[in-house]
């Protein structure tokens, strides 16, 4: 289990290499700066906990925690958007990685619900239970990772959001 863990977080890494050394892109360029007067202001971080993300007038978002990881990133890589790509492919890990376990458990407990409704012991596991107790995990972790709609949480600072959020519902 260990192996195709690694083994499924290695393949997602490997395939979001070439965006962790891209500079950054559209709305991203609003936000540092931003985030270079919230370094100077640190009013600018607290309002975000009481008003609309990043004093926006166009639109009212709460997201608070996004703008600390943020000025967190922006603390320790300045303006390298290496350091923010980073951020957000391993919140997309975490993501990974619980999609894995999750899977994993919903398949242990189905096994057992089908060898309980057969009248069978539920102790032991076939072996091919055992596969697909393993399998179906790696293949649901890795849809997960590889699904090309997710490259914008990882290669787009601005979509750190949709990272950070999943990153947190999978977890919990």
């Amino acid at each position: 289990m260990v192996l195709l863990v690694c083994l499924c977080l290695g393949i997602t890494t490997l395939a979001y290499q070439s965006v962790l050394f891209d500079f950054f892109a559209g709305d991203d360029f609003v936000h540092l700066i931003w985030l270079r007067d919230a370094v100077k202001n640190y009013e600018l971080i607290w309002r975000n906990f009481h008003s609309s993300w990043l004093d926006g007038t166009t639109t009212k978002f709460y997201r608070p925690l996004i703008s600390v990881f943020m000025v967190s990133d922006y603390v320790l890589f300045n303006r390298s958007g290496l350091g923010f790509h980073i951020t957000n492919l391993i919140f997309h890990l975490l993501s990974v990685l619980s999609i894995f376990f999750i899977t994993s458990h919903l398949t242990q407990e189905t096994m057992r619900l089908a060898k309980s409704a057969d009248g069978a012991k539920p102790e032991g596991l076939r072996p091919d239970e055992s596969f697909a107790r393993l399998v179906f995990p790696a293949f649901a972790a890795l849809m997960f990772g590889l699904y090309p709609l997710h490259c914008e949480a990882v290669s787009w600072i601005t979509g750190r959001v949709d990272a950070v959020v999943t990153a947190f519902i999978t977890l919990s």
